[in-house]
C-alpha cells in the first residue's frame, strides 16, 4: 500500500495489546480473543507518530474477513 501511493517512509510497528483483554472476557474463552475499539487505539499511535513527524495523511487497511462474523462491528 505504501508503495502503491508514493510514501516516503513505511513502518510496520509491533504492538501487543493481549495484555489489556481480563482473562473472563467472552472471546478469550472462545479461543478468539478480540479487543473492542482496537482500531481506534491503532490510529491514535498513528496519529500521534504523523504528527511528530509532520506528515498530512494517515492510510489504514482493515481487513474484515480475518474476524468472525459476530466481531465485525468492531472493524467498521
Amino acid at each position: 500500500m505504501a508503495a502503491k501511493y508514493g510514501a516516503t517512509e513505511h513502518k510496520i510497528v509491533k504492538i501487543d495489546m493481549s495484555d489489556l483483554l481480563p482473562a473472563n472476557h467472552p472471546s478469550v474463552a472462545e479461543g478468539n480473543p478480540v479487543l473492542p475499539a482496537r482500531n481506534g487505539l491503532f490510529m491514535s499511535f498513528a496519529l500521534s507518530y504523523a504528527e511528530l513527524v509532520q506528515v498530512a495523511n494517515i492510510y489504514i487497511g482493515i481487513v474484515t474477513t480475518q474476524v468472525p462474523r459476530k466481531n465485525l462491528l468492531f472493524c467498521k
